[in-house]
């Protein structure tokens, strides 16, 4: 039987061979848009390269503050360094708690122009995170704590400075006015990662803390995100919760703002502002 199928097909092939083209090539381009799509989906949703355990990984990384004295303006901002350090960061139901933010960053090298991506950690970010390491180690809580010039690259942009040398610990990246010690090389991260960016990685106490203005949002705005790390799903509710009651401390810390906690599409951080 499936000899005869196969003749009838060869004959039909054969009379109508546009016919025929244009059918396989149209069933063979949309089988491979499917897989393709299915493939980026998943890889998104569930995560790849260092974010392989993503569905163990709650991230916060805007809130919502809202004025009422001054007109109902509502403002989208990233969170605070101060408030990150000294509350959220001690939230005590995820396993691990990271803070960071990162963005493209656009230099020249060999007379042409290069666009790569920064990121700014704190230690805890290489535990949140599962990255490979090529070379080195990462940078340790004492070493951000100081403050050290130092710098963990992207294999991308270790051969983009570097060429083909391999061994590049101990090398310089400047980073704008930062000569940045290179103590680590990890493996580049994909282009459907939801967080991370491949470039270079250094301490954020690199930057100065921010001088809080209490005529302004700045107490409770700044550049990070913050990344919950669990050891399943379950405990969620409980960090969220968690968080929540963290900014309700802040608010009460505070008589001059009304803290009301919620939680937007985007993020377990919604704060709005009584101002």
């Amino acid at each position: 039987m499936l000899k005869n199928y196969l003749r009838t097909f060869w004959k039909v092939a054969r009379q109508n061979k546009l016919f025929t083209f244009l059918s396989l090539f149209g069933i063979s381009m949309t089988i491979m848009f499917v897989m393709i799509f299915s493939m980026t989906v998943t890889k998104v949703v569930k995560g790849s390269g260092p974010e392989k355990h993503l569905g163990n990984i709650l991230v916060a990384e805007n809130m919502k503050v809202r004025t009422q004295k001054r007109g109902g303006n509502e403002v989208f901002t990233e969170l605070g360094r101060t408030e990150c350090e000294e509350y959220y960061k001690k939230i005590k139901s995820a396993d691990k708690i990271s803070m960071f933010f990162g963005y493209d960053w656009e230099f020249r090298q060999n007379g042409r122009q290069y666009t790569k991506g920064y990121m700014v950690t704190d230690a805890e970010f290489w535990e949140v995170f599962d990255f490979d390491f090529i070379l080195g180690r990462p940078y340790t809580k004492e070493e951000v704590t100081n403050g050290a010039n130092l710098a963990v690259i992207t294999e991308s942009l270790r051969e983009l400075l570097f060429g083909n040398e391999n061994n590049v610990l101990g090398k310089i990246v400047q980073y704008r006015d930062f000569s940045l010690t290179v103590i680590g090389v990890v493996e580049d991260i994909p282009p459907t990662s939801q967080n991370l960016r491949s470039g270079v990685f250094f301490p954020y106490t690199l930057f100065p803390a921010e001088k809080p203005d209490t005529r302004s949002f700045s107490p409770y705005s700044g550049a990070f995100s913050l990344a919950f790390k669990a050891k399943n799903r379950n405990q969620f509710p409980e960090i969220r919760r968690d968080f929540q009651a963290t900014l309700q401390r802040i608010d009460a810390a505070d008589p001059n703002l009304a803290l009301f906690c919620g939680r937007s599409e985007y993020s377990v951080a919604e704060i709005v502002c009584n101002l």
